[in-house]
């Protein structure tokens, strides 16, 4: 368990390194560490990238929306594609965010939806979330990053 901890710590330091690299303005720097999860309910969320657990950029269809709203009973809803999802979540102390164990997924038939899949398991599988007053970066240890921005 210490290992799986100290491998996250490790993921999410070269993470934030390269983020505030990459950042003109040192205020978007975010970390699970000073998150504060009122940030985190009632905001339309919109993808803007998508990276495997290797660093790879996972391009997603230009056309389609792809978006996650957290309210603060507990729920969740997103849109992937063209299909809707919704289920449960809980965050705890420390960045740790668990979604489900119960989700709900349409099926339809979108266009261009290769790589939909991805992010559908990124997201529910996502086990660190961190958070700012503008930025949204949910990771999973197992399927990549995945970072929003608030609309």
């Amino acid at each position: 368990m210490k290992v799986k901890y100290f491998i996250i710590f490790i993921f999410l330091g070269l993470f934030s390194l390269l983020y505030y690299i990459s950042c003109e303005n040192s205020k978007n720097i975010i970390s699970p560490g000073n998150s504060k999860v009122s940030d985190l309910y009632g905001h339309k969320w919109t993808l803007i990238s998508f990276n495997s657990k290797y660093g790879t950029e996972i391009r997603l269809n230009s056309q389609g929306t792809y978006y996650l709203v957290f309210s603060q009973n507990g729920y969740f809803e997103g849109i992937i594609n063209c299909n809707e999802f919704l289920g449960e979540f809980k965050v705890e102390d420390g960045g740790f965010i668990k979604i489900g164990p119960e989700i709900r997924l349409t099926e339809k038939s979108c266009q261009y939806a290769e790589n939909d899949n991805m992010y559908f398991y990124c997201v529910i599988s996502a086990n660190v979330y961190a958070v700012n007053s503008l930025y949204l970066m949910l990771i999973s240890e197992s399927n990549g990053s995945l970072k929003f921005i608030k609309q």
